[in-house]
C-alpha cells in the first residue's frame, strides 16, 4: 500500500541568473507605416546674400512719343545787349523829280480896320495842299505895321491852308491878309 504523504518541503534558493543566450536571427522586415502628418511651418529663413550682377539685357524697341506737354511759364526779361556796331552806308537814292501840278494860290481879304482877320486859300479841282503861309499888309502909318501880328498859320484840309492876324491894340489904318496855299497834284 502506499504511504502517506509527507509534508512539502521549503523552497530552495534562487539559483545564480545564467549566460546571457546568443542572439536570436533578424526577423523579417514588417510592413511599411502610413504616412504622418504635415509637419508645422518652420520660421522664416534669414536673408541670403545678394547674388552676382546679371549680365546687361538687349536694348529694348524705342517707346512711343509722349503726349506734348504743358507750356511753360514766361521766362524773366533777359538783360539788355550791347549797342551793335554801325551798319554799312545803304546805296544813293534815286533822284527825285519835281512834283506835278506845282501851283501857288493866293487869297486876300477885305483891306480895312477889322481885326482879327481869318483868310482861307484852297487848291483847284483834286490837287492835295503841301504847304502854305500868311502875309499881313496894310495898316501902315509913317511906313511901319501897327499892331498888327500873325497868329496862326495852318493846314485846315486835305486842300486848303489857313492863316489868322489879329491886332495887338487899336488899328485905325486899313490892313489885308494874305494867304499862300501850295498846291500838288494827288
Amino acid at each position: 500500500n502506499q504511504g502517506n504523504t509527507c509534508a512539502q518541503g521549503f523552497q530552495g534558493n534562487i539559483g545564480a541568473q545564467g549566460f546571457q543566450g546568443a542572439a536570436g536571427a533578424q526577423g523579417n522586415q514588417g510592413n511599411q507605416g502610413f504616412q504622418g502628418n504635415v509637419g508645422a511651418q518652420g520660421n522664416q529663413g534669414f536673408q541670403g546674400n545678394i547674388g552676382a550682377q546679371g549680365s546687361q539685357g538687349f536694348q529694348g524697341n524705342q517707346g512711343n512719343t509722349g503726349a506734348q506737354g504743358f507750356q511753360g511759364f514766361q521766362g524773366a526779361v533777359g538783360a539788355q545787349g550791347n549797342q551793335g556796331s554801325v551798319g554799312a552806308q545803304g546805296n544813293q537814292g534815286f533822284q527825285g523829280s519835281l512834283t506835278s501840278g506845282f501851283e501857288i494860290v493866293t487869297s486876300i481879304s477885305a483891306s480895312d480896320t477889322t481885326a482879327p482877320k481869318t483868310q482861307a486859300a484852297t487848291c483847284p479841282g483834286t490837287k492835295l495842299a503841301v504847304g502854305g503861309g500868311g502875309l499881313i499888309a496894310g495898316g501902315l502909318a509913317g511906313g511901319t505895321n501897327i499892331n498888327l501880328a500873325l497868329r496862326s498859320s495852318y493846314p485846315s484840309g486835305t486842300n486848303q491852308w489857313t492863316s489868322v492876324a489879329t491886332a495887338t491894340d487899336n488899328v485905325n489904318v486899313a490892313w489885308t491878309l494874305t494867304t499862300y496855299v501850295v498846291c500838288v497834284n494827288p
